[in-house]
C-alpha cells in the first residue's frame, strides 16, 4: 500500500506550516493597507504611512523567520530519511545488495533524498502558503467590493480546469527525468571507471562517443520536459492576465460610478495578480507534490515510518552528537553452531554450473581447508555458509534446520577483498569500540603491525598502507571479534611465508572452528587440519 512521505508527523513541519500562515496574511495585508494612502488630509497621511510602514516591516520579519523554519524542517526531514534508509541499507541481503552497483544506492543518498524532499516538504510549504494568500485575498476582495470576490471565485474555477489537462504528461516527465538522470549518472561512473582501459588501448574516441550519446540522450529528456513546463506556464499565465485585466475594468468602472472608493485601486491592481498568482501556484506545486509522493514510494517504499526522536535531529543541530549517543537497535542473531551441512548443493555462475559433493559438512571444534583450481566456487562455497549467496538448488542446514538470514552475529569471516574506512587504524579494527588498548596492541603484536599506531589515518581505501598491511588489518578486526568460527578466503594471500604461517597457526590454536582457503598450505598447517576438502 503506498502511503507516501507524512510530513505532519514532523513537529518542526507544523511549526514551519504556521511560520508560513502568519507570512502569508501579512503579504496579503501589506497589499491591501495600500488602499489607506489615498487620504484627503496631511495628517491621515503620516498616520496612514506610518502603519503601512510597520506592516511591511512585520512582513519581512515574519519572511525571516518562516524561511529560517522551512530550512530546520528540511534538515530534519532529511536526516530522517536518511537514518531510515540507512537501516534498510543495513537489512539487504548480499544478493539484493549487490544487484546493483555501489554508485546506484549512492544515487540514493545524494539525489533521491534531495529529489523527494524537494518535491515533496519544499512543494508542501509552497502549496500551504500560497493557498493561505489565496484565502486571505479573497477576503480582502470582497470586502472591497463583492464583485471582485465574484470575478476572483470565476478565476479560480479556470485555474482549477486548466492544470487538468497537464497533470498526466506533467507526473510521467517529473518521474522520467528521475530515471534519466539515473541512467545517465550510471553510464557516466562506467565510463570514468575505465579510464585506464581508454588510455591503455589509446581508445578515447569510444569515451568520447559513449559520452556525447549518454550526455545527448539526458540532455534531450530535461529539454522535452522544460519545453512541456513552460508551456504550461504560459497557459496559467495568460488566463490569470485575461482575468486580472477584467476584474481591473470591472473595478475602474465601479470608481466612477462613486461604489468604491479611488484608493481600492491601488490595492486590487496589487491583490488581483497576487490572487492568480497564489491560485495558479498552488496548483502547480500540487501536481509536483504529488509526483514527489509517487517518487518517495518508488523510491522509499521500503522505509517504514516508525515513530522516530526529532529531539535527536535538534540537538544534532545545535550541537555535536557524539556517535555513542545515537541508538541502533539492531538485533543480534547469536546462536551456538554444533555442524553446517550441504547436501547436493548446485548453483550458476556467469552461464557456469557450479556443483559441490553431494554432501559437505562443517562440525564445530574441527579444522578445514578448502582447496581446489581457480574457478571451481571455492569463495562461493563461503558465501553459502555465511548465508550471503541464496541462489542454489539443495539444501544447507544449520543445526540440522534450514538456514534463514545470514550467520555474521555467529562467526567471523575475511575475505579476498579488503576494504578500509577513512578512519584511524583503531577504529578500522575496533568496529564495535569495545577492545582494551591492550587487546588492540597484542593484535598488531600478533600481525606484525607493531610499527603502525592506532591512531594512525587510513585514507583512500588504505593507499597509504602495503598490500599486506591492508590484509592484515582485516585479519585483526576478525579476530577481535572473538567468535568460535572464522572462515578465511586466501586472507593470507598477500603475506610472505612466514608471516601467513605464524597467523595461520595463531588461528588453528585460538579459534574453536576454522574454514579456509589456502592456495599454499605447509607441512605444518596440514598437520593442524581435521580434513582437506578439494573441489573440482
Amino acid at each position: 500500500m503506498k502511503k507516501g512521505l507524512k510530513l505532519l508527523r514532523y513537529r518542526s513541519v507544523r511549526i514551519a506550516v504556521l511560520f508560513k500562515l502568519i507570512e502569508a496574511f501579512l503579504s496579503v495585508l501589506s497589499s491591501y493597507s495600500l488602499s489607506y494612502i489615498v487620504v484627503s488630509s496631511m495628517d491621515e497621511l503620516v498616520k496612514n504611512v506610518s502603519w503601512i510602514l510597520l506592516i511591511f516591516f512585520s512582513y519581512a520579519v515574519s519572511m525571516f523567520f518562516s524561511n529560517k523554519a522551512q530550512a530546520l524542517s528540511e534538515y530534519y526531514v532529511v536526516q530522517d530519511i536518511k537514518q531510515k534508509t540507512d537501516k534498510w541499507m543495513a537489512s539487504l541481503s548480499f544478493e539484493k545488495y549487490h544487484k546493483k552497483d555501489h554508485g546506484e544506492w549512492l544515487s540514493i543518498y545524494v539525489n533521491d533524498v534531495n529529489r523527494v524532499t524537494e518535491l515533496t516538504l519544499n512543494k508542501y510549504f509552497s502549496m500551504v502558503e500560497n493557498l493561505a494568500v489565496t484565502i486571505f485575498v479573497f477576503l480582502s476582495l470582497f470586502s472591497i467590493h463583492y464583485s471582485m470576490a465574484v470575478i476572483a471565485l470565476i478565476s479560480l474555477l479556470l485555474m482549477s480546469i486548466v492544470p487538468k489537462f497537464f497533470q498526466k504528461t506533467l507526473s510521467k516527465y517529473i518521474l522520467g527525468l528521475q530515471d534519466s538522470k539515473e541512467k545517465y549518472l550510471s553510464k557516466m561512473r562506467e565510463l570514468l571507471q575505465a579510464y585506464d582501459t581508454f588510455q591503455e588501448n589509446t581508445a578515447f574516441h569510444l569515451f568520447f562517443r559513449k559520452s556525447r550519446r549518454a550526455s545527448e540522450d539526458f540532455s534531450k529528456f530535461v529539454l522535452q520536459t522544460q519545453k512541456f513546463t513552460s508551456f504550461m506556464s504560459s497557459c496559467l499565465t495568460l488566463t490569470n492576465s485575461i482575468v486580472t485585466v477584467v476584474a481591473l475594468t470591472l473595478l475602474s468602472y465601479n470608481v466612477m460610478l462613486g461604489n468604491v472608493k479611488a484608493g481600492a485601486f491601488l490595492s486590487v491592481s496589487a491583490l488581483f495578480p497576487s490572487f492568480g498568482a497564489a491560485v495558479m501556484q498552488f496548483l502547480s506545486e500540487k501536481e509536483f507534490y504529488n509526483s514527489g509522493q509517487k517518487l518517495y514510494d518508488s523510491k522509499f517504499s521500503m522505509v517504514n515510518n516508525e515513530n522516530f526522536n526529532e529531539e535527536y535531529f535538534i540537538k544534532a543541530y545545535k550541537e555535536k552528537v557524539q556517535d555513542d549517543e545515537i541508538e541502533y537497535n539492531f538485533e543480534k542473531k547469536t546462536k551456538d553452531i554444533n555442524s553446517m551441512q550441504l547436501n547436493s548443493i548446485q548453483l550458476k555462475y556467469d552461464n557456469k554450473t557450479i556443483s559441490f559433493p553431494e554432501r559437505v559438512e562443517f562440525k564445530s571444534g574441527f579444522k578445514y581447508a578448502i582447496i581446489g583450481e581457480s574457478g571451481c566456487g571455492k569463495s562461493t562455497l563461503l558465501r553459502i555458509l555465511t548465508g550471503q549467496e541464496k541462489n542454489y538448488s539443495g539444501d544447507y542446514e544449520v543445526n540440522q534446520e534450514i538456514l534463514d538470514g545470514v550467520l555474521f552475529d555467529n562467526m567471523s569471516y575475511v575475505n579476498q577483498t579488503t576494504f578500509l574506512l577513512n578512519d584511524t587504524v583503531r577504529n578500522n579494527i575496533d568496529f564495535e569500540g569495545t577492545a582494551s588498548q591492550e587487546d588492540l596492541e597484542n593484535i598488531l603484536k600478533l600481525l606484525n603491525l607493531e610499527n603502525i599506531s592506532l591512531d594512525q589515518k587510513i585514507v583512500d581505501n588504505g593507499k597509504n598502507l602495503s598490500g599486506g598491511q591492508r590484509q592484515r588489518i582485516s585479519i585483526a578486526r576478525a579476530l577481535l571479534r572473538k567468535k568460535p568460527i572464522i572462515i578465511l578466503d586466501e586472507a593470507t594471500a598477500n603475506l610472505d611465508k612466514v608471516t601467513a604461517n605464524k597467523i595461520e597457526n595463531y588461528i588453528l590454536e585460538k579459534v574453536d572452528t576454522v574454514i579456509m582457503i589456502s592456495h599454499h598450505l605447509t607441512k605444518d598447517i596440514e598437520d593442524k587440519l581435521d580434513k582437506i576438502i578439494r573441489l573440482g
